[in-house]
């Protein structure tokens, strides 16, 4: 191989490699550097962000403290348990007691399926049948709205136990109420 011939095969080496470089190695350098500027952008953003939130730090706690003294101030008006079977036995038992006190006969309590819940904050239901005379269910009625822990009455329906008595005996309603309550569920529950 003459000294020309070496040259020409050197000079057709450097010009393939500088093709294969424009061609394939060029873009995907670029194409990389371009990927890296993207990450390096969306890293300096969640800094900012980041540093954006820890500077509101101290207005997230004051309010965290703000909550928790509302939410401390509500206690006197929902119900005291930590979970759903005991806010259920709290709110049987208020019914209960409201109707012992107007001569209400509470015929049966049903716990009601409700998903409700505010954070920690949660809502349990029953459906309950009553029976009284209309001096009584009015009390009652009245007693729920009264009572220290909120108690909602939700759905109410009327019918006369004996529609065809006497007009000398008292009259016997029938009801059926369904009442909800709120109560602070404990941290395994939320």
């Amino acid at each position: 191989m003459t000294p020309r011939d070496r040259r020409a095969l050197l000079l057709g080496l450097v010009v393939l490699l500088g093709a294969w470089l424009g061609l394939r190695g060029v873009p995907r350098l670029a194409g990389r550097w371009i990927e890296a500027r993207h990450r390096l952008d969306a890293r300096h953003q969640l800094l900012a962000e980041t540093r954006a939130a820890l500077a509101g730090l101290p207005r997230m706690e004051d309010s965290a403290r703000a909550l928790t003294a509302a939410i401390r101030g509500l206690a006197p008006r929902i119900l005291t348990a930590g979970n759903a079977p005991l806010a259920l036995g709290d709110l049987s038992g208020r019914l209960r007691l409201l109707a012992a006190r107007h001569q209400v006969r509470l015929l049966a309590v049903a716990p009601l399926a409700d998903s409700t819940a505010a954070g920690r904050l949660h809502r349990v239901r029953a459906a309950i049948t009553l029976e009284s005379d209309f001096r009584g269910l009015a009390d009652f009625l009245a007693a729920i709205a009264d009572d220290p822990v909120v108690l909602v009455a939700e759905q109410l329906g009327v019918t006369a136990a004996d529609p065809w008595a006497d007009a000398g005996q008292p009259e016997r309603l029938q009801a059926e109420l369904r009442v909800s309550a709120w109560y602070l569920a404990g941290e395994d529950e939320s």
